[in-house]
């Protein structure tokens, strides 16, 4: 589950650090101060409604020309409902930001962008862990770290359980991602890690002992297993 929470910046104004797009909006300089009529307002009108709300309405609804907006009101007007057929409406140069606000299931830990459940007290192999996390949800995944934001998950979500297996596996010498099958590009190997011991080592874990760093293990050594589920 996932709300999204726009924030309109118009002109000048500097959006905050959060995902930005740029978007181009009007400035109706026919109708300025005017609403629409109690008549003209049934279906083209959108009322109390945040700011935010009327201009992501109004960018995807074709007939809307303009967006009015006092503190507990908005108004959009049709073209028909314009004061002069030949008004223009005047460009502004402005942007959407927006950021994910993540809700998760009861039980479920949040952090950044994904859902975590723990299960701290049943150790598994790495194949019984991937089945156990498939089984909690189509999204559901064996815990996967691919940044080093991500990596911070440690001491917010896992919290001195020890060490837990990572979603990634040793495939023809190549560290291969158990979620898609895809090349892992990020790395937070301990010291002298990976050295795949007796050639036994081919799956991973983030260790406690080592400051969640990864050390590779042998896939078939039961571990703590943390699911996911990317939102």
């Amino acid at each position: 589950m996932e709300i999204k929470v726009f924030v309109i910046f118009l002109s000048l104004v500097i959006g905050v650090n959060c995902i930005q797009r740029n978007v181009q909006f009007a400035k109706d300089n026919a109708v300025s101060g005017f609403k629409c009529s109690a008549t003209e307002q049934i279906g083209d009108v959108i009322l109390t409604l945040t700011i935010q709300m009327c201009t992501s309405v109004c960018a995807g609804t074709d007939g809307c020309k303009s967006v009015f907006y006092t503190r507990y009101e908005c108004v959009r007007c049709r073209s028909r409902y314009r004061k002069a057929s030949d008004a223009r409406l005047l460009p502004m140069v402005g942007s959407v930001s927006y950021k994910t606000v993540v809700r998760c299931n009861p039980g479920w830990l949040s952090f950044l962008d994904s859902c975590y459940l723990r299960n701290s007290s049943t150790k598994m192999t790495f194949d019984q862990t991937k089945d156990y996390c498939s089984s909690l949800g189509v999204n559901a995944h064996v815990l996967y770290i691919d940044s080093d934001e991500e990596k911070d998950v440690a001491s917010n979500v896992l919290q001195a359980i020890g060490q837990v297996w990572i979603g990634i596996h040793l495939k023809d010498g190549s560290w291969i991602s158990s979620i898609d099958d895809t090349s892992v590009a990020y790395f937070n190997w301990a010291l002298g890690e990976p050295n795949n011991v007796e050639n036994k080592e081919h799956c991973a874990l983030t260790d406690e002992n080592v400051l969640w760093r990864w050390i590779d293990f042998p896939c078939t050594d039961p571990n703590h297993a943390v699911c996911e589920i990317d939102m």
